[in-house]
């Protein structure tokens, strides 16, 4: 559906050596797997046999076993257009494989032997297996069981007339200094499959994660991943069943590890997605050179792998554009280091170090001066609007905000909004009611078109001055639900004002609308705030004008909750 394909890593409860056993489980994870719509499962390494057999490898019963098992196994994919890819010991030439063995609708379209065979620590590899490097260059051709099946380690898997792809290597492979996934997805392969048996020791899943993650990354593909489970574990070593499958970077999905029973895990990858991306990535496409695609083989699948059907498994997080609450103050900080950096440039280059900001006396407007400060303004033309509010306790505080901060000019203009009725702010017969902040409906505190107002009049104010900079402390994220706080007029309003003003119009110097915390919770901003020294005990929230804030209006309610959230202590006591 729409590029997304299921891809999914299974852990099967195995036995060592029990191959009959572990080809039923196999395949009735296979079954769930086809069941869930999934383009391919991906199990662990030798998992027809197990991968702790040691010795027993050498045993020709074991390995005519395996054989007979992974066609019984291959059999039992009839009818299905779900890719599977099993793993087992393949002689070939008096040289014993490590192999995977991928397989669809009853068929087995190629064996892929391991390239990197570890040798150290808990690994003997070497002992009984030939790295598939020993082939030579190109793909082989053997015969199982009458049929001729291609045989190497250059195989690039793909769907005509559809953007699935995929390669396969096996468990050490990827920790190679250069895996061949990276071949593999520079010849065209979109996903990269791994049957795996890796080892559990201290901090390793952690680096195991990590690898995934990034090999998904440098190489703009998805990447499963399913290692060996707890019931090959052997009294030198223990296996946790670690299954992954990360997408571009991303980490998609994580199975629980040291898990008693088979697990499932799956992941909707956008396979359109990773085909865009490496047409727009200069790097990715710079680096074919390296690898000659002479000698790989690019097999047509002859069955369609399904798509995925509800797109279940996908990742839709429900603030997209969010950071989670844990990374967000990291987040945040970092935007606001990212902006510095950046204005910090421009008025290196044009000379400017002077901005026009409106200041209400409030939380937002306050921190946003001194952010401006941060940012390397040093020349501040304040702004504040005499409305016809029903008290003078925010402009009194804003005189002193300005005073605090060392502004060089500050202005009061009086724009009497009172002179229409509807707004509790201004109009003398409604009262302030009570906030509430889970409020779906604009509130009757809204003043109408207000920021537009103050902007426009900031705009004249600027372009006296030849001012290209104009602050303003609004956010979409946690607000009253003023129409006017939204990014959409922010930068709609930006335009206007270029459009309007001789610095724009005629000079061609863009005036720029910086809203910081657009994008910020008040949480958020306070911290911030707290970092670069404001003092918030000269500020004034209160849509009531007593002598103290009543704590109970929209504006109390959202300050409070805003410093509640920070952990920080509200200078003002209400």
């Amino acid at each position: 559906m729409f590029g997304y394909y299921r891809l999914a890593s299974s852990v099967p409860q195995l036995r060592v050596a029990e191959v009959d056993y572990n080809v039923d489980q196999l395949t009735e994870e296979f079954r769930k797997a086809a069941e869930q719509q999934a383009a391919a499962v991906v199990f662990p390494e030798l998992c027809i046999t197990g991968y702790s057999c040691g010795d027993l490898f050498f045993q020709p019963n074991l390995r005519k076993a395996a054989l007979n098992g992974l066609l019984r196994f291959t059999e039992a994919t009839e009818g299905s257009g779900t890719i599977a890819v099993v793993g087992l010991p393949f002689l070939h030439e008096d040289a014993l494989y490590n192999t995977a063995a991928v397989v669809q609708s009853g068929r087995i379209l190629a064996l892929v032997p391991k390239t990197v065979l570890p040798n150290y620590r808990e690994f003997y590899e070497k002992r009984q297996f030939t790295s598939g490097r020993e082939l030579g260059t190109g793909v082989k051709e053997v015969t199982v069981n009458g049929m001729h099946i291609p045989f190497g380690t250059e195989i690039v898997f793909h769907e005509e007339s559809s953007p699935f792809s995929f390669g396969v290597e096996i468990c050490e492979d990827l920790w190679s200094v250069i895996p061949p996934s990276s071949k593999l997805a520079l010849l065209g392969a979109r996903a990269i499959l791994n049957p795996s048996a890796g080892t559990e020791l201290t901090g390793k899943a952690a680096y195991r994660r990590e690898l995934v993650r990034q090999q998904s990354g440098r190489c703009l593909c998805a990447y499963v991943l399913s290692s060996a489970g707890v019931h090959e574990s052997t009294t030198d070593t223990v296996f946790g069943g670690h299954s992954l499958i990360a997408d571009n970077g991303r980490p998609a999905a994580e199975g629980e590890r040291f898990c008693r029973e088979s697990t499932l895990i799956f992941a909707d990858v956008d396979f359109e997605r990773l085909e865009a991306a490496r047409l727009s990535e200069s790097s990715f496409n710079d680096s074919k050179s390296l690898f000659p695609a002479g000698n790989a083989l690019h097999l047509a699948l002859p069955e369609q792998v399904p798509g995925a059907p509800g797109l279940e498994y996908a990742f839709n997080p429900a603030r997209p554009f969010l950071p989670s609450p844990s990374r967000r103050r990291e987040r945040c900080e970092e935007i606001i280091s990212i902006q510095t950096a950046g204005l910090a440039k421009r008025m290196e280059h044009t000379r400017a170090q002077r901005l026009v900001i409106g200041i209400s006396g409030g939380l937002d407007s306050t921190t946003a001066l001194y952010v401006a400060r941060e940012q390397g303004f040093d020349e501040l033309y304040a702004i504040t609007f005499e409305y016809g509010q029903k008290h003078d306790k925010e402009i009194k505080a804003a005189k002193a905000v300005a005073k605090a901060a060392g502004v060089k000019e500050h202005k009061f203009v009086k724009i009497m909004l009172n002179q229409w009725d509807g707004c509790s702010l201004t109009d003398e017969k409604m009262d302030i009611h009570d906030g509430d902040i889970n409020r779906t409906t604009i509130p009757d505190t809204y003043v109408p078109a207000r920021n537009m107002v103050f902007l426009s009049v900031a705009a004249s104010y600027a372009d006296a001055l030849d001012i290209t900079d104009i602050f303003i402390g609004v956010s979409e994220v946690d607000y009253s639900g003023y129409v006017d706080c939204r990014e959409e007029f922010i930068r709609s309003m930006e335009q206007t004002i270029n459009l309007g003003t001789v610095l724009g119009a005629e000079k061609k110097q863009k005036i720029t609308l910086h809203a910081p915390f657009m994008h910020m919770t008040k949480a958020d901003e306070v911290r911030l705030g707290n970092r670069l020294g404001v003092d918030y005990s000269l500020t004034w929230t209160c849509y009531r004008g007593g002598k103290k804030p009543c704590g109970t209006c929209d504006s109390c309610l959202l300050r409070a909750k805003a410093f509640e959230e920070a952990g920080i202590k509200d200078p003002l006591s209400y």
